[in-house]
């Protein structure tokens, strides 16, 4: 995860982070109470999950997801994923993200303990990651 543009940068308007997926990887899903997330896929071949929606995504696709819509990904591809994502407002989201990857490198994925982090940073874990389609 590197940040591209920090909230400083923008105002506190927005954010854009880089994130690179090893194959099959994805968070849980979730929701951002009050952000807009936007993402370009920049290589790769992703599955989406928005809402009720199903859906993948490739180099230069891009999915917008409003506040308050459960979401997920998983990089659905052999290789590793890489895409940018842009979150507006920036609100807690460097934090909110840098602070994931951090507890996901620690392999804790107990949804309670999530949500414990989560939470007070406008985000709430609702469901597993993404599986495979069949």
């Amino acid at each position: 995860m590197q940040v591209l543009v920090p909230l400083a940068a923008a105002g506190g308007d927005f954010c854009v982070l880089h994130e690179e997926t090893a194959p099959g990887g994805g968070p849980p899903l979730h929701v951002h109470d009050r952000q807009t997330e936007l993402f370009l896929i920049l290589e790769g071949d992703y599955e989406l999950a928005v809402g009720d929606q199903r859906f993948r995504a490739g180099p230069g696709d891009v999915a917008v997801v409003p506040p308050g819509t459960p979401h997920t990904f998983r990089n659905a591809g052999t290789g590793r994923g890489r895409f940018v994502f842009l979150l507006s407002p920036a609100l807690e989201g460097e934090r909110f993200f840098r602070g994931l990857v951090e507890l996901l490198e620690r392999e804790v994925r107990d949804p309670a303990d999530l949500n414990r982090f989560a939470k007070p940073l406008g985000t709430e874990f609702v469901g597993p990651p993404l599986a495979a389609s069949g």
